[in-house]
């Protein structure tokens, strides 16, 4: 029978139920039943030969046909090994290729592992040359709900669209999920944290560190618990167990953080003894069997050392309630190729970024999966091309990308991995560690893939721990942030032992994850340049001996568990830092709280530097707060910094200095406002004068779903290169739905040109780019001048409406002296503005010879402004007194001839006038000679194509036309009689409009553009790449 109702699905559980009840013989026709009579699938039978899969893949001899719908397959793939009962990756991919190649790609499949205790409903992606899978898990013996909603919502979806395509996207799309479980882990961490006693008021910092403390014990724990390494009396649902047998205790004084999750985090967790402990009768009632996990996730805070705080018992149960019975929870972390629709570690980084910590309001934004894995992917392969593997580019992004071995021997596999082993990848803005995690899952893969093809393998938990230890660093100034990286660090690391129960102790990562601002220490570059000769290197302190012995420490740290010896290994290390201090002199001094990567990384650095640098630094006006950013790094010696621009520019610097001088790879996503803003042309003179950009992705509007920002990718090889183009590519020019990375048709190039801004053409756009720079002039060195509209500081008071203005009149003729008529931005059209009745009250401060207004000598405005007097006399855009506006030295301009246009607009739209008329700090003007000339130009097509690819844009796509951006145009000069026909177009577009502001021009405008084409020497081939671009 079809699913009753939709909220509890019990038809799908008990389906569930039955699979996992059946015997291997006879889990086939479990699956069939479940799809038949729960799902409404038509039943099928028949095998499907599982032979053929490539070397290294474990697969049956043949699937089982159970059921289909509209042509979907659904096909049983009873997995028999590994014995260690997971499901790979590798074999599902490798099972729906070869079936598919049987029966076509039209597919889901349903997937048991070799103990019969999991259920994996794939759906998979065959596509592209690289296989996606998206997965919904169900494991025996643990909650199910959101798993069991998910496989209902195909009979659902089916019933309502009638197309069971439709239904399984719905079914298997994680995102519904993750908003949900957003919202919940909100709403629930600041329930927790208004409910916490023990905390005055100000301690609002302290307590959210806790709180956050707790949240990430808690979800460690239940992680765990899904692996079967903690039970209690049994039972693998260890928390609820744990909480029932707590409640069922009588006791007076009754708290279950204080009395079971304190002794479980400090007298279990973090006990090196704990086995000993555990042992004991008392703490194996209390606590159950709990292994030593180390890692100091579990040392005792400041916060943890006061016994006067108090988590109620309603708080832990509405958490386990809410959050860990209601969501399906998996310990792997889903991969843009393969993704769980279940909440995994990746999920803890986006709500701490998104919703918990704030960091949105501090510029940082959470990078989504498949853009961290293009940037992973996109460094590797130009680490691995500048190494001696012996492989062509084309070889190894085969290799990176899709996974292909072929062309690789056996040799070369070696030769890979062992380069593979020595990366050293920086993210010095890790926040909760996308990056981190997303490079570990990118080696880790390539490592298993290379292992498949004659290198020496390694189980995953050991290859984990080594990169970890080898490959990755990283730092943020947010505590928060650093907490969860190592969070999921851990949890990466702890889900790959296949061993029995305890597990090994977890490595130390407070010397591998820093807490500090990365960009206040003096550039840890300064000396590297010489890093080939030994002298330079003892100069810095950097005696061989002394940073072998480092390196040693470290290694020896990061898998220390008793507590003495932790404080003794770091006691020696400080010993060492110090005598590299002592070596760099003066040099040493550096602010507090900020990570001195020259010894933090000293083992690093003595090789010359990291390999790659990726990141998505924060995104902050250094100006913001009155400056404190810029007045904090202005002295930091940073050749990009612009008191206007932004933070993520030095950041930029900061990631080329922790390279390697010539070779190094940076991947960063960032703002692309630097490419176009006048603030960014001592970056863009920095990167081609420095350096040598490789790659370009402009990714637009839409890829960080809390921000509105354009952003971009870049890449680039540090060291000095000559220049040349480099690919380049902007997503928001290519149909919605287009992958990252697109293909390589779909690219075009960028041109770097010392400081001139950066742009994404095709190779017929820059004929148009290069002939309009050749042919024209630009604006600003025409006998012209543009100003900004009239800034009052308080729109609302200095700007009013006819009905106020005849009012003010009335009670006081004056008044009309100094209320002149002004346009705000979104009056000013192509050509001609249409003005609404709206009025400037010119209260101005003075110009050439015109003294300021004395306001008393207008007490009807007077008496009007006020009503805003508060405000007035504390906007910072004022004159001498609170009444009077700005100093504004081209306040005469306003009643000259000039062209005005709007700040932010999708289209040229240059509006003429030749009568009075301000504009708000909406618009600009434009005066001087050739005006009705330059209007033609201005509104013509080919400029608006100009502007939109040299100008920035908002967020929201919209195209800033700025004063620097306008001036940038070129602008043929040419005579008076070649004007004169434009001249006359402009004339009768502009009587046509003021007959009827609605007047069709289409066509004259039409001829004024191909009177431009003609002008700038344009042929058919490059006006249509123009139109079609615009379309």
């Amino acid at each position: 029978m079809p699913i009753l109702d939709r909220d509890d699905a019990a038809e799908v559980e008990a389906g569930i139920a039955r699979a996992f009840g059946a015997a291997l013989g006879e889990r086939a026709g479990a699956v069939r039943q479940l799809f038949v009579e729960a799902l409404d699938f038509n039943r099928t039978q028949g095998q499907v030969s599982l032979a053929g899969a490539p070397a290294g893949v474990e697969l049956p001899d043949a699937a089982e046909l159970v059921a289909s719908l509209e042509g979907v397959h659904v096909l049983h793939v009873p997995l028999e090994a590994p014995v260690s009962g997971r499901v790979r990756s590798a074999d599902v991919s490798a099972a729906a290729q070869v079936i598919a190649r049987q029966i076509g790609d039209d597919l889901l499949l349903v997937v048991t592992n070799a103990s019969g205790s999991q259920l994996h409903f794939v759906l998979p992606d065959l596509t592209d040359a690289r296989p996606t899978l998206r997965r919904i898990v169900v494991e025996r013996d643990l909650p199910r709900r959101t798993a069991v909603q998910q496989i209902a919502t195909i009979y659902w979806q089916h019933q309502a669209t009638g197309r069971v395509r439709d239904a399984l996207d719905a079914a298997f799309d994680v995102e519904p999920v993750t908003r949900r479980f957003f919202a919940e882990y909100k709403r629930m961490f600041e329930h927790v944290e208004r409910s916490v006693t023990g905390f005055t008021e100000d301690d609002a910092e302290e307590r959210r560190l806790f709180v956050q403390t707790l949240f990430n014990r808690l979800m460690f724990v239940y992680f765990l618990s899904r692996k079967g390494w903690l039970t209690f009396k049994r039972d693998n649902d260890y928390l609820n167990a744990l909480f029932r047998d707590y409640q069922a205790v009588e006791s007076q004084d009754k708290n279950f953080y204080f009395n079971r999750l304190r002794l479980l985090f400090f007298a279990g967790l973090n006990n090196y003894r704990s086995e000993d402990l555990t042992a004991e009768p008392e703490a194996q009632r209390l606590i159950g069997n709990v292994p030593f996990l180390n890692g100091s996730l579990f040392d005792m805070t400041d916060e943890d050392g006061r016994t006067n705080i108090v988590v109620p018992d309603e708080c832990i149960t509405e958490v386990f309630e809410n959050l860990f019975d209601r969501f399906n929870f998996t310990v792997m972390e889903s991969t843009p190729f393969d993704i769980e629709v279940a909440v995994d570690p990746e999920m803890l980084g986006k709500v701490f970024e998104e919703l918990v910590t704030g960091r949105n309001e501090s510029g940082s934004y959470y990078t989504p999966r498949p853009v961290v894995s293009f940037m992973c992917r996109e460094g590797l392969k130009g680490y691995l091309g500048a190494r001696d593997t012996g492989l062509s580019a084309e070889v190894i992004a085969a290799f990176v990308d899709e996974h292909r071995t072929d062309g690789i021997d056996v040799a070369a596999a070696r030769r890979v991995a062992g380069a593979l082993a020595e990366v050293t990848v920086v993210d010095p803005a890790c926040g909760s560690g996308a990056y981190l995690l997303g490079m570990m899952q990118e080696l880790v893969e390539l490592q298993t893939v290379l292992f498949n093809a004659g290198a020496d393998a390694k189980s995953l938990h050991d290859l984990k721990l080594e990169i970890i230890q080898r490959n990755l660093y990283g730092a943020d100034i947010d505590e928060f942030a650093v907490n969860i990286a190592m969070l999921r660090m851990w949890l990466s690391l702890a889900i790959e032992y296949e061993g029995e129960p305890p597990i090994p102790p977890l490595p130390n990562l407070d010397m591998k994850v820093l807490e500090g601002d990365s960009l206040l220490a003096p550039d840890p570059s300064a000396g590297v340049v010489a890093r080939d000769t030994a002298s330079a290197q003892m100069t810095l302190g950097r005696d061989p001996a002394r940073l072998a012995k480092l390196d040693a420490l470290k290694a020896e740290y990061l898998r220390a568990r008793e507590p003495g010896r932790k404080q003794e290994l770091r006691d020696l290390i400080a010993g060492i830092e110090d005598e590299l201090r002592e070596a760099l002199g003066d040099a040493s001094v550096v602010p507090p709280k900020s990570v001195d990567w020259r010894i933090a990384f000293a083992e690093v650095f003595a090789g010359g530097g990291f390999d790659i640098a990726v990141a998505n630094p924060p995104y902050i006006q250094l100006q913001k707060e009155g400056g404190k950013l810029a007045n904090a790094y202005k002295a930091c010696g940073y050749e990009t910094f612009a008191r206007t621009g932004d933070i993520y520019q030095l950041f930029y610097e900061r990631g080329c200095q922790l390279l390697k001088a010539d070779g190094g790879l940076l991947a960063y996503i960032t703002s692309n406002s630097w490419l176009r803003a006048e603030y960014g042309k001592l970056t863009r003179r920095y990167f081609t004068e420095s350096h040598a950009p490789l790659r370009w992705l402009d990714l637009g509007k839409d890829v960080f779903a809390s921000a509105i920002v354009d952003s971009g990718v870049l890449l680039l090889r540090t060291g000095r290169q000559q220049q040349r183009p480099f690919p380049a590519v902007d997503m928001d020019r290519l149909p919605p739905g287009t992958p990252i990375p697109p293909a390589k048709a779909l690219w075009g190039e960028a041109r770097p040109n010392g400081d001139m801004p950066w742009s994404v053409l095709s190779k017929a756009e820059w004929a148009v780019m290069n002939k309009m720079h050749s042919t024209g002039t630009p604006l600003k060195d025409w006998d012209i001048a543009i100003n900004y509209g009239v800034k009052t500081g308080l729109n609302e008071a200095f700007i009013i409406d006819n009905e106020t203005k005849n009012a003010l009149v009335a009670e006081d003729p004056r008044s009309a002296e100094i209320t002149k008529p002004v346009l705000r931005g979104k009056d000013i059209r192509r050509y001609q503005a249409e003005w609404a009745g709206m009025w400037l009250i010119d209260s101005h401060n003075g110009y050439d010879d015109v003294p300021p207004i004395e306001i008393d000598g207008y007490p009807a405005i007077k008496t009007f402004l006020d009503r805003h007097y508060e405000k007035l006399a504390k906007r910072h855009d004022r004159g001498r007194t609170p009444y009077n506006l700005r100093n504004c030295a081209y306040h005469a301009e306003f009643s000259r001839p000039k062209l005005l246009w709007m700040d932010m607009s999708p289209e040229a739209r240059f509006s003429y006038s030749d009568t009075e008329m301000f504009c708000n700090n909406k618009g600009f003007l434009l005066t001087g000679t050739s005006l009705r000339f330059l209007c033609a130009i201005l509104n013509s097509s080919v400029v608006t194509w100009f502007v939109k690819r040299t100008a920035r844009t908002t967020g929201m796509g919209l195209v800033q036309w700025e004063k620097f951006a306008v001036e940038r145009i070129p602008v043929p000069r040419v005579s008076q009689a070649e004007q004169e026909p434009l001249v006359e177009l402009v004339d009768n577009i502009l009587a046509a409009k003021a007959a009827d502001a609605d007047a069709d021009t289409e066509g004259r405008e039409r001829e004024l553009d191909r009177l431009v084409y003609e002008l700038y020497g344009l042929i058919p081939e490059e006006v249509s790449a123009v139109e079609e671009s615009l379309a």
